[in-house]
């Protein structure tokens, strides 16, 4: 069976990775997408993204952009302060 999916990033893009670092979200690095997988458990579909590295992470943390990177990190640091 094939599915088609629309995934927000595509392969050979570049994205800027935040990571929680000792209570602080900050960009951790820019990595271009390698590989697009997804999961499909009890009905739910997961988009995984892996880079050459082999690491791979969920749409979550990673963005287009520097700056939408930055603003999302400011959004979670004021979570993480204002409890």
């Amino acid at each position: 069976m094939k599915i088609n999916m629309e995934t927000k990033f595509n392969i050979g893009q570049e994205v800027y990775i935040i990571h929680n670092s000792r209570q602080k979200w900050k960009i951790m690095r820019r990595a271009v997408i390698d590989d697009v997988r997804t999961l499909s458990i009890n009905d739910v579909c997961i988009i995984r993204y892996g880079f050459k590295n082999g690491a791979i992470y969920s749409e979550k943390i990673l963005f287009a952009t520097q700056e939408e990177a930055e603003a999302r990190c400011r959004e979670l640091n004021r979570e993480v302060t204002n409890g």
